[in-house]
């Protein structure tokens, strides 16, 4: 589902009013608190990273850095999906 400009601000803990700089400040502090380097075998911290990243993208409008983080997104599932089929036909 998509989320709203409204969702974005709120994701950063912002209000819809907040300027550049502000929405650039809070992005940094909490990619540094939630990034999956300094939260290893956390997967809800990576997810709120991600959640973080794209909040930070769509309202800087770098659409591209969406793109490429729902591209490694399908490569990642994909990666999954593959291991998960090769460990179930050496079960058999």
């Amino acid at each position: 589902m998509a989320k709203t400009l409204h969702q974005y601000f709120a994701v950063l803990g912002l209000s819809s009013s907040a300027n550049p700089e502000e929405i650039r400040k809070t992005f940094k502090e909490l990619a540094f608190q939630y990034h999956p380097d300094r939260n290893p075998a956390n997967p809800w911290a990576e997810e709120k990273f991600k959640e973080i990243l794209e909040a930070y993208s769509y309202l800087t409008g770098n659409l591209e850095a969406i793109r490429a983080m729902q591209s490694q997104n399908l490569r990642s599932r994909s990666a999954a999906n593959r291991r998960r089929q090769e460990s179930s036909h050496k079960a058999e």
